[in-house]
Parts: C-alpha cells; sequence; structure tokens
C-alpha cells in the first residue's frame, strides 16, 4: 500500500524521466558499466553503485539521495520504476544546490549486478537579479529578506545560487508576510526567469498583486460576563488593525486563558469573522460560554514509581478547596520541574458530572533517574587542572531529599564531601541543607589540612528574595606557611560561627545575565562559645548590577565590601581567617590573593577589611554581523579597583587604591562564558607584575 501511493505521488515525474533517460542512455557512450573507471563507485545492499559525475554533490551524499530507493528495487523484485524514482530524487537533489539544468539518467549491466548513475550536473547558476513586480506595502528590503543568500537560497562564495523549489519556498515566505499584514488575497508568483547564454546566470521575476488590505472593523464579545474586562484592552487594540487568518486562533486562545485564569478552566469561545470582500472590512464576534467558577475537588498522582504522593502534592502546591485558576496550573508545573526530580510534567482538570463548579486534577509525571553520577572537569589559572565527581541519589526513599558523595582534586587541593539537602524541612517552606568535609588545600600563602560541617536553612519570601541561617565548623591544621607568616599560636584551630544572611536576585539570567540586580549581605559570629577557638565578627556585602540598552552591548558594575574583626580575647585573626584580594573576579592586574599587605619578607599576609569596585563592558562579536563563526563569542573591557587593610581600623580608610584595566575574550556556553582576561597594572610596585592572565569559567561577576 505505501509503495502505490509513493509510485502515484512520483509518476508523471518518473515517466518523463524516464524517457530522458531513455534519450540519454542512447547519446551516452555504449558499452557495460566496466568500459569506464571515471566516476565515484560505491555499494547499496550488495549492489554496485557509479556516479559519473561527482562535482556537485559527493559520492556520500547521492549515495544517501539514492539509497531507500536503491533498497526498495532490490527487495521488490528490481522494478525500474524504483531507479526512476532514485534519479528523480538525486536530480531534485542536485538542483537544490544552485543546479537548475542537471540531469541524471541510469543504466543497468552485468545482468543487474551493477547500477550506473549518469549524472550532468550542469553549471552553476547565479542569480544576477531578482525584480519584484506590484510590491507597495513590502519595501525592497523585506522583500530581499525572504530570499536571504545562505538560508533560503544557497550560498557559494557569496553568490547566490539559484533553485526553483527554494525560490517557491522564498516566494511562499512573501505570501506569508502578505497574509500577516493583512493582504488576505494576495497573490505572488515566480512571473518568469531568464538565463544567460552560457546558463551560469538568472534574472527572476517576481509578481505580486496585493489587493485590498483586509482590516478589523469591530471586534464584540458575547454571550458571558467579563470580570475584569480591562484586562482585555489587548484584544480591543485590534480594532482597526489588519485581519490575518491567524488572528481568529490568537482570540480564542486569549479568551480562553483569560477565563482560566479567572477560575473558568471549561470555558469555551467561538471566534467568527465575517468578512467583507468588496470593502475589506472585517467584524469579529467572539462568543463565549464560561460556565461556571471551578474548585478542586481532588488531586490524583499518576507516574511516580518511587516519589511519594504526598511529596508530588506539597510541591504542586494544589489543595482540595482552591479556586482552578491557570496560574495555580502554570505555578504548579514550574514548581515539579524546578525540582529536577521529573522528566516530564504535566496538570491537567477534569470536569466532575453533575457539579459543574468542582473538578478533578490529575498530576502526572515521568520521574527522572534514582541515582546520578555527575562528572566536571576544566582548566582555572589558579587551580590549573581540577575535576570533581558526584554520585547524588536526587529522590532519596521518595521523600524528595537529595544525598550526595562527592571528590575534588586539582593542583591546590583534594577534599571528600557528602550532604544532605531537603527542600521542605518539617514540610515548612524552608530549604535546608547539610554538608561534611575533609581535604587538604594549599594557597599560595600556607598550606592546611581541614575538616568540618555546615548546616544552612533558606527561607524564600518571594522568588526573587530569601533569607538564610547558617552554622560552620571547621578543624583547620597550617601545617606549613610563606616566610615570615606566623602559625605557630592558630596552627590548630577550631572555627565555628552562626551567620545570617539576606540575598536579592533580580537578574534575568544567572549565568550570563543582561538586565538585573544583585544583592547578597552575610554576617557571621565567630566564638568561644560556639566551641571555636577564635572570637570575631565577619560582614561581606557584594552587590551588581546589569543593563544592556543597545545592540545586545552589556554595561556592568559590582561593588564588594568585606571585614573581619576580632573581639573578646582575640587580638590577631589567624591567617586562615584573613582576607586576601587580587585575582579572575577582584583587580584582575593581580595574581590570585596577590594583592594586600607584606610583611618583611615580601609574602602576601592578608588583611581584615577590604574595599572593591569592579566595572565591565561586554560586547558580544554578533554586534559586528550575522557570522556563524563569530557567535558563540564576545570581548570585554573591564576596570577594577580595591584596597586592602591589614586591621580592621581601617577598613573605611579610603587610600591606598590598586587598579586593573584590561580586556578579555568570552566563548559563551549554557552555565556561563569561558573567559580569559588579561589585566594590566598601571601602579606597578616593587614585587608585582606588570600585568596578570586569569582563565575562568563564568563572569568576574
Amino acid at each position: 500500500m505505501i509503495r502505490t501511493v509513493r509510485s502515484s505521488l512520483l509518476s508523471g515525474r518518473a515517466r518523463s524521466l524516464a524517457a530522458a533517460a531513455a534519450v540519454a542512455m542512447l547519446v551516452l557512450p555504449s558499452g557495460s558499466l566496466e568500459g569506464s573507471d571515471a566516476g565515484e563507485k560505491a555499494e547499496i545492499g550488495g549492489l554496485k553503485i557509479k556516479f559519473t559525475d561527482t562535482s556537485a554533490l559527493s559520492a556520500s551524499e547521492m549515495v544517501k539521495a539514492v539509497e531507500e530507493d536503491v533498497l526498495a528495487y532490490l527487495a521488490n523484485g528490481r522494478r525500474r520504476s524504483f531507479l526512476e524514482d532514485a534519479a528523480y530524487r538525486l536530480e531534485a537533489r542536485i538542483r537544490l544546490e544552485g543546479r537548475p539544468f542537471a540531469r541524471v539518467g541510469f543504466e543497468i549491466a552485468d545482468n543487474g549486478k551493477r547500477l550506473r548513475f549518469d549524472v550532468d550536473a550542469g553549471p552553476e547558476v547565479e542569480i544576477e537579479s531578482i525584480v519584484f513586480e506590484g510590491a507597495r506595502f513590502l519595501g525592497r528590503d523585506e522583500l530581499d529578506d525572504c530570499f536571504r543568500a545562505g538560508s533560503v537560497i544557497p550560498l557559494v562564495e557569496g553568490r547566490r545560487l539559484y533553485a526553483e523549489s527554494r525560490i517557491e519556498d522564498a516566494i511562499s515566505d512573501v505570501k506569508s508576510r502578505y497574509k500577516a499584514s493583512g493582504y488576505i488575497w494576495a497573490k505572488v508568483s515566480q512571473k518568469s526567469v531568464a538565463f544567460s547564454a552560457d546558463r551560469k546566470r538568472a534574472a527572476v521575476v517576481v509578481e505580486i498583486e496585493e489587493g485590498r488590505r483586509a482590516v478589523v472593523s469591530s471586534l464584540v464579545f458575547a454571550g458571558a460576563l467579563l470580570e475584569r474586562p480591562q484586562d482585555l484592552e489587548d484584544l480591543k487594540a485590534l480594532r482597526g488593525g489588519p485581519y490575518s487568518p491567524g488572528l481568529v486562533m490568537k482570540i480564542r486562545n486569549r479568551l480562553l486563558e483569560f477565563y482560566a485564569q479567572q477560575g473558568y478552566p471549561f470555558s469555551r469561545a467561538d471566534v467568527t469573522p465575517l468578512i467583507d470582500s468588496s470593502t475589506g472590512a472585517v467584524s469579529i464576534e467572539a462568543r463565549v460560554t464560561e460556565g461556571r467558577k471551578t474548585y478542586v475537588r481532588r488531586v490524583t498522582v499518576e507516574g511516580n514509581d518511587i516519589t511519594l504522593d504526598s511529596v508530588v502534592l506539597l510541591i504542586a502546591g494544589l489543595r482540595m478547596g482552591d479556586l482552578l485558576t491557570l496560574d495555580r496550573r502554570r505555578k504548579a508545573i514550574a514548581d515539579l520541574c524546578l525540582q529536577g526530580l521529573f522528566d516530564e510534567v504535566d496538570v491537567r482538570a477534569f470536569a466532575v458530572e453533575g457539579d459543574a463548579e468542582s473538578a478533578d486534577v490529575l498530576v502526572k509525571v515521568k520521574e527522572a533517574d534514582h541515582v546520578r553520577i555527575e562528572c566536571s572537569a576544566g582548566f582555572h589559572s589558579y587551580e590549573l587542572l581540577n575535576g570533581d565527581v558526584r554520585i547524588k541519589s536526587p529522590n532519596t526513599f521518595g521523600t524528595g531529599r537529595s544525598v550526595w558523595l562527592g571528590a575534588k582534586l586539582s593542583f591546590r587541593e583534594w577534599m571528600l564531601e557528602s550532604g544532605l539537602h531537603d527542600p521542605w524541612v518539617l514540610n515548612l517552606p524552608f530549604r535546608g541543607q547539610w554538608r561534611g568535609f575533609v581535604g587538604r588545600r594549599i594557597e599560595n600563602e600556607f598550606s592546611a589540612f581541614r575538616w568540618g560541617m555546615d548546616f544552612s536553612f533558606t527561607f524564600p519570601f518571594v522568588k526573587e528574595l530569601s533569607a538564610t541561617a547558617s552554622y560552620h565548623y571547621e578543624y583547620s591544621d597550617v601545617y606549613k606557611a610563606d616566610e615570615g607568616i606566623d602559625i605557630d599560636a592558630f596552627r590548630e584551630l577550631n572555627i565555628s560561627s552562626i551567620g545570617i544572611g539576606v540575598m536579592l536576585d533580580l537578574r534575568d539570567d544567572p549565568f550570563n545575565p543582561k538586565w538585573g540586580l544583585l544583592v547578597d549581605l552575610l554576617h557571621e559570629f565567630g566564638g568561644r562559645g560556639l566551641r571555636g577557638g577564635v572570637h570575631f565578627d565577619r560582614s561581606i556585602l557584594k552587590a551588581a548590577c546589569y543593563a544592556t540598552p543597545v545592540l545586545g552591548v552589556t554595561f556592568s558594575i559590582a561593588g564588594e565590601a568585606s571585614i573581619v574583626d576580632p573581639k573578646s580575647r582575640t587580638e590577631d585573626i589567624p591567617i586562615q581567617l584573613r582576607l586576601f584580594r587580587g585575582g579572575m573576579s577582584s583587580v584582575r592586574s593581580f595574581g590570585e590573593r596577590r594583592l594586600g599587605p607584606r610583611n618583611e619578607a615580601g609574602s602576601v599576609i592578608g588583611g581584615e577589611g577590604y574595599l572593591q569596585f569592579n566595572a565591565e563592558m561586554r560586547v558580544p562579536l554578533s554586534v559586528f554581523g550575522d557570522v556563524p563563526l563569530l557567535k558563540p563569542f564576545g570581548v570585554a573591557v573591564f576596570y577594577d579597583t580595591g584596597s586592602i587593610k591589614e586591621h580592621a581600623a581601617m577598613w573605611l580608610d579610603f587610600t591606598g587604591f590598586r587598579h586593573a584595566v584590561g580586556a578579555g575574550i568570552r566563548l559563551i556556553t549554557p552555565i556561563g562564558p569561558v573567559r580569559l582576561d588579561v589585566g594590566w597594572n598601571p601602579d606597578r610596585r616593587h614585587r608585582e607584575d606588570a600585568y596578570a592572565v586569569h582563565i575562568a569559567l563564568g563572569h568576574a561577576f
């Protein structure tokens, strides 16, 4: 049955091709396939194939074009009609490359063991000109855009090549643009095409009959009591605008969305246009049957093999008696997807027979993998080669809580970690996380063995604003330090602290922000009352702002300030808690952690307070033209300045600022850019480098 339909579709063209092939065989030199060594050879299903001309397409592309029909030829009694279809398809494929005079015949020899496709690709035909006759509404630039080279029309070495079927696609695009603009009676066709004497150039004439423009003269709503008609102002604004066939569906969908948002999920909308072809006036009547407000009667869950029903319902947030609005359904889907527990999520409502005000809701899910192994590796100008691996159970015992065990390794660090993430502590809107760790860290100034744990509880007031309470304990053994850094007093140290933080995140994208604001504030208290060996207060404030006003160029500014202040009987902050600046996310004319006070031996000893300011302009290379090779790349220019003070009492002394001026290259990825930055030090001092190079993943701020 399939073969019959296919043959009928090709029969007319195939008969013409068969006749052309017969003429070609009479014209071509006689002899078997073995008589000529020219051309590319291949094999399909044991049948040896030869193509006489591969100037337009490679042999592999030609095999791909004829393979289906040749296999059908072998499987269906070797009927020639299949080879006629194969030759037709190959000819059509070559013509797509801008060779409208391509011809393909075929010859079978050696008792059917060999097959030759006689390919005459013909010349490439360049489009010399395109003339649009009768066009008044659409301008030349917009019409040319439909025939853009490299997308609709083949592009070779800057030349637009003629391909009849692609010209038809471009004409269809022109017609669609007219219809979308209200010219629903517009006719667009290729009036003529003239080829030069050498058949290498073509002049195309496109004829356009625009006709009358259809305009929405009235839009009437009937059959419904609108609760908030002001919400439909966007539909009322359609009056006086152009009418297109897609407008009916747009109005219908907007009405259904509006009523679903008000709690009418089973409303019905019928939109009828009355078109006066003599004047172009279109009167649209939208009749709505809204039904009654609907409330949730019951919520059921399907597809959850491991996840508990109660967990799915908790995440979805749909409860008996809730008004069933569109926002509630959308939020349920979004919240279920964001947890990462499910690959697919759907929330549907079903009317309850005999109860017009109730609906049963079905939450249908497809669970994600229950155990994941996550690996990553990369290069960092400070860490050098680094990688980590994590084994994770994202839905432990079906509770939605994730447990993980991981390891990190780089030239500066090894660490083993384990953790637990609870998205709803005690079924309350708190996110909880515990982490335990043990490892060794090698900084520029000192090396330390560490183990400890963290607890944190986060309360999201809204999506953009959250507050966090945390506890941190760490045992630190500094077993090596730079010359002149005294570690005897705090070599083995217990650090214990509690913290309170607030974050406001209004960025449009956390990995590659174009617009928005980020403010992050954290304050910690550490002391002997928490079983710690050092008493201190530590505050960190970070703020960043992003704007992309023109041409995709993003302007970013950021500020950061921190202070760690010794309290009680603690006189000096130990090296483990001192603040260090400089590097890829700080003042980029310095190496990582190389900005700050130094001792007499020249070792950087860090400080107890710092101020920092950064400004950066990020320019995507796509602004310089639609060149595919440049699209993933961008460049940036930046200015950084910062000051770090040895003692907390001098924190707000606005002196001693060091600077960086530089530029960088960005390779854009879904998780942020891979960047190479070079920062120049305009105020170089003794023992400082003139510049620094940084490689990292993610923006500096």
